[in-house]
């Protein structure tokens, strides 16, 4: 396969960011620059580009009994080339993988990007499943020890980060510095935990206001307990749509308060925006940082520690700028987005060489 056209199909459930930091269809471009013909699968509504011809939707693989039927139709789709290797390149389209794999008797590779994959467990298939893709060295270890995946099949290949240009400060609009952070159901623990150090924050007679991004499921609990403890007037719950160029530019701090292992991605888009950012030492997260100097590092689930983790960087922000600076620069070395590319590359190659 060496120097060949390679097809390769990827399957996403949805877009994993809003703001470009991890567009997908950028990634197509470079694998495309290095020799492979890329298409990818949505199995959910909105998410393919309009002009992209690459970018196919198919919800009903989210289906667990359309499923089939989806897979059928997929294979009879005039838009779909009959790829030559499959990457799911998200946890929640193993099964789609499995199917498609098993039905077309084509290899497939599949991504694993969050640790709690590691409780839900992973459905593989034996025959065609070649390759695991691991976002961190955590997450590969884990792999191996908790799923007894053999070592020998998981690669590490981390994120690439589309670094942006420094986005200009909003200047006239905000009166009080804010505070945000953002992420999925599963973060809800660590919101809580914020919370509790926004009250600690206020109550010490600091003017901030927060933010908190996350899936409308968790909007009505997290605004009860923002009343409950007395600070809703200066707490923002919205749904994390709005994550985008606007949300980290008002944003003077950003928090990660994970309370269990996290591979950070949003994490990640703070630091690439550079925004000055907390994070709680939890297995992810801290190999993410230097700690002092891209990100500050505070233990778990620990309101007060977070608390003064916020004040000291709202209380000194030419050291908190020069820290986003630090951090963005951290980022732009380390998650090379073409580095990623060319990792993918050689892997694609490997196993259709190796079948």
């Amino acid at each position: 396969m060496a120097g060949s056209v390679l097809k390769v199909l990827l399957l996403a459930r949805q877009l994993p960011g809003y703001d470009g930091t991890w567009a997908l269809t950028s990634l197509l471009d470079r694998l495309e620059r290095r020799g492979c013909l890329p298409q990818i699968v949505f199995a959910s509504r909105g998410m393919a580009p309009s002009d992209d011809r690459r970018a196919i939707e198919a919800p009903g693989l989210a289906n667990r009994w359309l499923r089939p039927l989806a897979v059928r139709r997929l294979w009879t789709d005039s838009r779909v080339d009959r790829p030559d290797l499959i990457h799911a390149v998200d946890d929640s389209m193993a099964n789609v993988a499995l199917a498609l794999a098993e039905f077309a008797e084509t290899a497939y590779v599949q991504s694993v990007n969050s640790f709690s994959t590691l409780q839900t467990g992973l459905r593989l298939s034996r025959r065609w499943c070649r390759r695991i893709v691991a976002a961190s060295d955590d997450l590969a270890d884990n792999l191996v020890i908790e799923l007894d995946v053999p070592a020998e099949m998981v690669t590490v290949i981390l994120p690439g980060v589309i670094v942006p240009s420094p986005s200009a400060p909003v200047t006239g609009v905000k009166s009080v510095p804010v505070v945000g952070t953002t992420g999925s159901s599963q973060d809800v623990p660590g919101f809580t935990i914020l919370l509790e150090a926004a009250k600690l924050v206020l109550d010490s007679g600091h003017e901030v206001e927060f933010v908190i991004a996350t899936a409308e499921s968790e909007h009505v609990f997290l605004r009860h307990r923002a009343q409950k403890l007395g600070i809703g007037e200066r707490v923002t719950v919205s749904d994390d749509r709005i994550i985008g160029a606007m949300f980290w530019s008002v944003l003077d701090v950003y928090c990660q308060p994970s309370i269990g292992p996290s591979t950070g991605r949003t994490l990640l888009y703070a630091l690439a925006r550079g925004v000055p950012s907390i994070a709680t030492d939890v297995k992810g997260l801290r190999s993410l940082i230097e700690p002092g100097q891209t990100a500050l590092l505070i233990p778990p689930a620990d309101p007060h520690a977070m608390r003064q983790a916020i004040v000291d960087l709202l209380a000194a922000p030419d050291d908190a700028r020069r820290l986003g600076w630090q951090a963005r620069e951290s980022i732009r070395q380390r998650f090379d987005a073409d580095v990623e590319a060319d990792s993918l590359t050689a892997l694609y190659r490997e196993v259709m060489t190796r079948a």
